[in-house]
């Protein structure tokens, strides 16, 4: 009898560990359009932590600039804390300057100027600029919208005249350019 005492006692003990370590997090938000839930349960403060990482970089991506989770109270298990999303920021059409000449490019978020960027030096690179530079220059920031443009330095066009073969490999010309992935002209 002490023994099944014993175990029932150790049992509740165990399930009050377990359920004691859920944490429960409040949002008030300043903007309530967003759809952010108000009341959320974790099973500790490191997915808390993790949710307010992740939350952030997300509203960030979508112009909201100015986010934070502001005043984190922590009481007993629940979580209260603040989030500050700010003005939502778009991107004009970032100029492109390229040896004097200017252009328009497409229109594009926050998030995808640095993908745009890349996608520049990409397609230097695989015209035959392996050197070229794209900065971004002029950053404004003005009340919604975040402008900026390109500068792009091209650099020495590179080009590949010819293969030597050196040794007794059978290799072809055109299988080498095909493995290179090289455009014969």
């Amino acid at each position: 009898m002490k023994r099944i005492a014993i175990q029932i006692v150790f049992f509740l003990f165990c399930t009050q560990i377990i359920f004691a370590q859920k944490v429960y997090l409040f949002i008030k938000k300043e903007d309530t359009s967003l759809k952010i839930k108000e009341k959320q349960i974790y099973k500790n403060e490191n997915e808390v932590q993790q949710y307010f990482k992740t939350t952030q970089q997300k509203l960030i991506q979508h112009g909201y600039l100015e986010t934070s989770f502001d005043t984190i109270t922590k009481r007993n298990d629940s979580i209260f804390t603040f989030l500050h999303t700010g003005k939502k920021y778009t991107v004009k059409n970032p100029i492109i300057e390229s040896n004097k000449k200017k252009k328009n490019s497409i229109s594009t978020s926050v998030y995808d100027a640095d993908i745009n960027k890349e996608a520049l030096i990409q397609n230097f690179e695989n015209n035959g600029y392996p050197f070229a530079k794209v900065k971004s220059d002029s950053i404004q920031l003005d009340d919604t919208s975040l402008s900026f443009k390109y500068t792009i330095d091209k650099g020495n066009l590179i080009t590949i005249d010819s293969f030597v073969n050196h040794g007794t490999s059978k290799l072809t010309k055109g299988f080498i350019q095909n493995y290179v992935l090289i455009k014969s002209k």
